[in-house]
């Protein structure tokens, strides 16, 4: 099985860069898709589920997220993306310092 994780170092500080990843309002701002509804409302949270619409070519499709772990300590979020056409992908997301003002953001 393949399996590719991508990285990104950010010109931005940890503490930033992981306030917009866990704040669900804010989804568009680094995904393809806009919050359409979140239970509970809220920064994620272990349980709770969001459901978002894609932009672009895809808007009439529905994602569904599943918010499985949220590690602050870590700055880990391990997700499960429910997408069209019956495919699942289990997500892990972990921003890592660099220095004050740089991080590294692996998705995969």
């Amino acid at each position: 099985m393949l399996s590719v994780c991508p990285v990104e170092d950010i010109a931005a500080p940890l503490d930033e860069v992981w306030s917009l990843l866990v704040d669900p309002g804010r989804l568009d701002l680094w995904w393809d898709a806009k919050l359409q509804h979140a239970n509970p409302v809220g920064t994620m949270v272990s349980g709770q589920v969001i459901d978002a619409a894609p932009q672009g070519f895809f808007k009439k499709f529905h994602i569904g997220l599943a918010v499985k772990e949220v590690n602050h300590a870590r700055h880990q979020l391990s997700l499960v993306a429910s997408l069209p056409l019956g495919i699942t992908d289990h997500v892990t997301i972990l921003c890592m310092p660099l220095d004050a003002n740089r991080c590294r953001v692996r998705f995969g």
